[in-house]
């Protein structure tokens, strides 16, 4: 467009705006620089500086820095080139833009009328008809870079009146929303500044709960060693005989060969997450039934005096029946460690839930010296120091869960008491985002 066209739209927009002299001016003025920067084209390709400059002039009103109108006069410039049509033929571009500036501004109903008397394909009528009351309706700050870039024409079809007016609504609501007053008021601002507190504070209670929940998985992730204790004796899982009950075959104490194969079972499905370790991990009992010689004392008949009875002593197998415990994958026993003990089970359940696969730990040398208690009942308090540590973080991480969700309903309440379009921290935050430093 030429520079008086320019201005005739910063004078309608100020008037339309009640703005004083000072502010029209200034509107003017930024409303002209950008043809004497050589940036060109300036009909395409801008919208980046469109959206800086508008997101600015917002920024400096809200400060009451009366810049904001040069600012805003400069986006204004850019929307207006928008809109005007290029001809094909480079000589008659100057042509247009003359009648462009000879055109009248019309209201809405005079323009769908001059539309109408336009000689233009029924398709391009439609568009224009439907533009005129997407660009005339009124929009609030949040969508007003959508309006500015979704209410454009897709038809190669226009006119100078056309391209004149439709510059003329986009730039009015443009200007119209950058210049829309603070709708806070003191008490507001008090009930967001509140609101801020409360949010600090959730999001520290976050930072420390996080804190322990990291210092948790580090004290559990040493399992078994960090929950050892001074004076205890300490034996090796393979082999374990201390722990071999009478009559259980070497078959039945813990094997690291066996320990070995189910850790790589348990890797193949749950690689290094702890918690999915322990899930595909299943410990039951078993039963298994073992011939045993015993010597019993029984009556018998004295074979040299009729009715007297003896006590005679004899061995015989009788069968007694051991229990022991199975560690395997949930529902598949292909690899497993069978236990005599549940303690134990539930010891190498832990050991293979913070096992790291990368360390020489896992090897199978490493794993036949692998530390186990001698004591059950050291295991027993092992095992009962390691659950209350494990419940402690399951404990902090719902904690975590719910302060989350309180932080979420804190800043969808936040939202809701100040727009984005007041909160002059959240523009400049925008602003630094695209580069913007004022």
């Amino acid at each position: 467009m030429l520079e008086a066209t320019h201005k005739k739209i910063a004078r309608e927009i100020a008037k339309a705006l009640s703005l004083e002299e000072h502010e029209s001016s200034l509107l003017e003025v930024g409303s002209v620089s950008p043809d004497s920067w050589a940036d060109f084209p300036h009909h395409r390709d801008k919208e980046s500086e469109i959206e800086k400059r508008i997101l600015e002039a917002r920024a400096r009103y809200l400060e009451n820095d009366d810049e904001c109108y040069s600012v805003l006069g400069i986006a204004l410039h850019y929307i207006q080139d928008m809109w005007t049509l290029s001809p094909r033929i480079e000589d008659k571009h100057t042509e247009w833009e003359k009648r462009i500036h000879l055109s009248p501004i019309l209201d809405k109903s005079k323009l769908k009328k001059e539309i109408e008397r336009l000689v233009l394909p029924k398709k391009a009528k439609e568009e224009y008809l439907q533009l005129v009351d997407r660009c005339s309706s009124r929009v609030n700050g949040e969508q007003l870079l959508s309006y500015v870039f979704d209410n454009y024409r897709q038809t190669d079809w226009s006119a100078p009146v056309l391209d004149l007016n439709f510059a003329y609504m986009s730039c009015l609501e443009v200007a119209r929303n950058v210049f829309l007053p603070r709708e806070q008021s003191e008490e507001m601002q008090r009930s967001v500044d509140a609101l801020h507190e409360k949010l600090d504070g959730l999001s520290r209670a976050h930072a420390m709960c996080n804190e322990r929940i990291k210092s948790l998985e580090q004290k559990t992730g040493g399992f078994p060693r960090i929950y050892f204790e001074q004076g205890w004796s300490i034996g090796r899982f393979d082999p374990q005989p201390l722990f071999v009950p009478s009559g259980v075959p070497r078959t039945r104490i813990v094997d690291a060969v066996q320990v070995s194969n189910l850790f790589g079972a348990v890797w193949n499905r749950a690689k290094d997450d702890p918690n999915e370790r322990e899930r595909v991990l299943t410990v039951r009992p078993k039963q298994y039934t073992s011939k045993v010689r015993k010597k019993v004392e029984e009556k018998r008949k004295h074979c040299l005096w009729r009715g007297k009875e003896i006590e005679v002593e004899r061995e015989m197998e009788v069968d007694v029946v051991v229990e022991f415990f199975r560690l395997s994958i949930t529902g598949d026993e292909s690899y497993y460690v069978d236990c005599p003990s549940l303690e134990i089970a539930h010891y190498v359940r832990a050991v293979l839930t913070h096992l790291d696969a990368r360390s020489s730990a896992s090897s199978l040398n490493s794993l036949r010296e692998f530390p186990i208690p001698l004591k059950a009942e050291h295991i027993r308090k092992l095992l009962d120091k390691y659950g209350k540590d494990k419940a402690e973080m399951e404990r902090e991480r719902a904690n975590l869960q719910r302060l989350q969700r309180k932080m979420q309903n804190v800043t969808k309440e936040i939202s809701r008491k100040i727009r984005y379009w007041d909160n002059l921290r959240d523009i400049n935050a925008s602003l630094k985002k695209l580069g913007v430093y004022y």
